[in-house]
C-alpha cells in the first residue's frame, strides 16, 4: 500500500487537524477538534496518538472492530479526562475516523463529521454517515443536499470524541480491490470541494502524493474556511 496525508491550517489562526499515517501497520486516521484556547489541536492530537499506540502489533487480532472499538474508548477517556482536569480544555472533544487495512480488508471506524472516502474505477463513493445536525436533517427529510452545504448549523455535531464519558461509533469493511482509493478527510474539504471534483482529482493523480496535494490545494482555492486535512491510500 501507498499512502500519504497532508494537512493545512487554511484560513484559520491554528490548526486543530491531527493525523497519522503508519504505513509499516496500515493505520491511517484523521481527526478534527474543536474547543477555545488551542483545546482542538490538543483533543484531536490526543485521539489519533492514543488510537495509533492501541492498535500497533493487533493486525492478527480475531475481530478487528473489537481492537478498533477499544481504541475509540481508549482515547475518548483520555480527550474527556483531560477536558475535565484543565479549566481551558472543558468541554473539548474532536471527530475521528480510522482506517485500518488487514489481509487487504479496509476496516473503518468513524465518530463526528470526518469523512472516508473510496474511488474505484474512478467512481468515488462516500463510506461513513456524518454525525451531524445537519446530516439527522437530511435522513430525516426536512432538508435536501442543496439547502445541507450551506446550512448554517452544519458545523454542529451529533456525536463526538471527549465530550462525554462513553461514545458510541459506526464501523463498515470492504475488500479491497487493485487499483483502489482510500481518502480520510475533516470537513475543510468535504464541505468545500464537490465530490464530482474530489472525483476528479483522484482519478486523475497517478499517485497519492499528488492525488492529496491537488485536493488540499483545490480546497484551498475554492476558499475553504476551515483547516483542511487528508490522507490518500492506494491499494497496489
Amino acid at each position: 500500500m501507498r499512502a500519504k496525508g497532508m494537512s493545512i491550517v487554511g484560513q484559520r489562526d491554528n490548526n486543530e487537524d491531527s493525523f497519522i499515517v503508519d504505513q509499516q501497520e496500515n493505520i491511517f486516521a484523521v481527526a478534527d477538534g474543536m474547543g477555545g484556547h488551542n483545546a482542538g489541536e490538543v483533543a484531536s492530537r490526543l485521539a489519533v496518538n492514543t488510537v495509533g499506540e492501541y492498535l500497533r502489533g493487533k493486525a492478527c487480532a480475531a475481530n478487528p472492530f473489537k481492537k478498533m472499538e477499544q481504541a475509540i474508548r481508549d482515547a475518548n477517556l483520555k480527550v474527556y479526562n483531560q477536558a475535565q482536569s484543565n479549566v481551558n480544555q472543558r468541554g473539548m472533544g474532536t471527530t475521528l475516523t480510522i482506517l485500518w487495512v488487514i489481509d487487504n480488508t479496509a476496516y473503518i471506524a468513524n465518530v463526528g463529521d470526518s469523512r472516508a472516502y473510496l474511488l474505484r474505477k474512478n467512481k468515488l463513493v462516500l463510506l461513513t454517515s456524518d454525525h451531524s445536525l445537519v446530516q439527522e436533517l437530511l435522513n430525516n427529510g426536512n432538508i435536501t443536499e442543496n439547502e445541507a452545504s450551506r446550512h448554517p448549523k452544519r458545523n454542529i455535531l451529533t456525536r463526538a470524541v471527549g465530550t462525554q464519558d462513553h461514545i458510541e461509533a459506526d464501523f463498515i469493511d470492504l475488500r479491497l480491490k487493485k487499483g483502489d482509493f482510500l481518502l480520510l478527510c475533516t470537513d475543510g474539504l468535504s464541505n468545500t470541494v464537490p465530490m464530482g471534483e474530489m472525483e476528479k482529482i483522484l482519478s486523475d493523480s497517478g499517485s497519492v502524493e499528488k492525488g492529496c496535494l491537488n485536493l488540499i490545494k483545490t480546497a484551498e482555492s475554492m476558499g475553504s474556511e476551515d483547516n483542511v486535512t487528508a490522507v490518500l491510500v492506494y491499494n497496489d
